[in-house]
């Protein structure tokens, strides 16, 4: 089905840019956020959930300021971690 994306790579790019990110539950890469941490999952079916969690992540966001300055990255694996568990999965086998 055209328009899906299972997997969110933006997700990816705004962690590692430093952002606080929402997500709906219905993505996939919801597993990436630890909520209150790193950003905050909602329930896309439920429209004042979204909203309340924008007002918070709104409220979080530093006032713009010239220059900007470099953010720090906030995904809560890396690759080499992630290629560590899944060679330890294979070897398991």
């Amino acid at each position: 089905m055209p328009g899906l994306e299972a997997f969110g790579a933006v997700t990816n790019e705004a962690l590692i840019a430093g952002c606080w990110t929402l997500v709906s539950e219905k993505a996939g890469s919801q597993c990436l956020i630890k909520s209150g941490v790193n950003g905050d999952v909602f329930n896309p079916l439920k429209p004042e959930e979204l909203v309340e969690k924008m007002k918070d992540a709104f409220s979080k966001t530093m006032a713009v300021k010239n220059p900007l300055p470099l953010k720090e990255n906030k995904m809560v694996v890396d690759f080499e971690d992630c290629m560590d568990r899944v060679i330890h999965e294979i070897l398991l086998l």
